[in-house]
């Protein structure tokens, strides 16, 4: 049974997407197609074709055949000044391929599919790394807060852990899964982060987590609150510093969290071990500067080792808003 049928009782419902054409999220989808040329016909298409057959169309796209959508077409990046100190092993047609399957709408497509997918399916095609480590904190009823990034298919961890019969908060947008009509029930409740309404949600994450719960957010993001720039992959650029102040005042356990897809669309998530604060007496800002020093140069590690799995969107707003200085 897939987690839509779980969730709605066992109603199949039609799969076609499910927008009002005067709605709230009309908008959205129309401009979020008008950016890859497709019209809502050509999605509702590419959502309902089988997984492997969507894979299989990534792959033969990268090596420089035919191009079954022109989202698929390999992407062609800005200078960086670090590719020399990029190690990912693979192939460049294989790291192309994951470019794509990262990049919009190919990260919509997986989105979808993972929450439609039969248990069988499921268990083909996603692993789960570190569940040990997120077994051992969530027991220890001090909460845990997942700190994941702008990096692979990352909005997969609510539905996985939805799957997985988890229930959990996150700090998150979502608009991806509105216009996907994913519904996650009572196992996801989402809190937007917003100036106007940051007090409320930074309360609601602090309740969630001192009663022993799962919160779930991204510390690379580049509308953060924090207005100090840190240094990454040899320029400066900010990182949201929520992790640090929230662990500090909740203690609760903080596990590096990462998500990745290989060529084939295999989807692999990790959770790290937990990123150690600083000594109990250190102030909130020793917590935070070392927090997200530790979270940032394991980001940095995943860009060099794995660089098939940073979208072709995040490489350009890097390149785009990431400056030589921290007062840049």
């Amino acid at each position: 049974m897939s987690l839509r049928e779980t969730v709605e009782g066992g109603n199949k419902r039609a799969a076609t997407i499910r927008i009002d054409d005067d709605g709230p999220d009309a908008d959205l989808l129309t401009g979020l197609l008008g950016r890859f040329g497709l019209s809502r016909a050509d999605f509702q298409r590419f959502l309902d074709t089988p997984y492997d057959k969507v894979m299989e169309q990534v792959r033969v796209a990268a090596s420089g055949s035919e191009v079954a959508y022109p989202f698929m077409v390999r992407p062609h990046l800005p200078s960086l000044g670090f590719e020399q100190r990029i190690t990912d092993p693979a192939p460049r047609e294989a790291i192309d391929a994951r470019h794509v399957i990262v990049d919009r709408p190919m990260h919509l497509y997986i989105l979808r599919a993972v929450f439609r997918m039969t248990d069988a399916e499921f268990g083909e095609r996603v692993d789960i790394r570190g569940w040990d480590i997120f077994e051992s904190a969530r027991a220890s009823g001090q909460g845990v807060f997942l700190l994941n990034s702008h990096f692979g298919p990352a909005h997969l961890v609510p539905i996985v852990l939805a799957r997985l019969g988890c229930r959990m908060t996150g700090l998150t947008s979502t608009e991806s899964y509105r216009v996907l009509d994913i519904n996650l029930g009572d196992r996801f409740t989402p809190i937007e982060l917003t100036s106007t309404f940051l007090p409320k949600a930074l309360a609601m994450v602090r309740e969630a987590l001192r009663a022993g719960g799962i919160v779930h957010s991204t510390g690379d993001g580049y509308a953060t609150h924090s207005t100090v720039k840190r240094r990454f992959l040899d320029r400066y650029r900010p990182f949201a510093d929520g992790a640090g102040y929230l662990c500090h005042q909740t203690g609760a356990h903080c596990l590096p969290t990462f998500v990745r897809s290989d060529e084939f669309g295999k989807l692999r998530i990790e959770f790290g071990e937990p990123l150690s604060a600083a000594a109990p007496d250190a102030s909130l800002e020793q917590t935070i500067d070392q927090l997200t020093g530790r979270y940032i140069a394991l980001l940095e590690q995943r860009w060099l080792t794995d660089f098939g799995n940073v979208s072709p969107h995040a490489i350009r707003r890097f390149a785009e808003r990431a400056t030589a200085t921290s007062s840049g």
